[in-house]
């Protein structure tokens, strides 16, 4: 479980995505343009996820480590590498025909 104050702050944050979302929803139903929109909800998300690394790192660092009788140093590296980002995978490309290539089953 993780601390009060971590505790605390993660209600918080929770608290502060909780009322931003509550905006969006209101944009949406306001007709905002879908771009707004998806910007807005990208920031909640990344809020969210701020939320959820926070609480792991705080699981690993004082539950599982522990329970594990992991070194402080084993712990940090752990958590060094579960919060490294890779880059994100591409998007696989869509074929779409030319004008002058006619649409065929082997060229959609």
């Amino acid at each position: 479980m993780p601390h009060p104050s971590s505790r605390s702050d993660a209600i918080q944050r929770l608290v502060t995505a909780h009322g931003h979302l509550a905006a969006v929803r209101d944009m949406a139903r306001s007709g905002a343009p879908c771009g707004h929109l998806i910007f807005q909800l990208r920031a909640v998300r990344g809020a969210l996820q701020q939320v959820e690394q926070a609480l792991i790192e705080e699981h690993i660092r004082h539950c599982v480590g522990p329970a594990a009788h992991l070194a402080p140093d084993t712990i940090d590296e752990i958590l060094e590498l579960w919060s490294y980002s890779p880059i994100p995978k591409q998007r696989a490309r869509t074929h779409h025909p030319s004008p002058s290539q006619p649409a065929t089953p082997e060229n959609p």
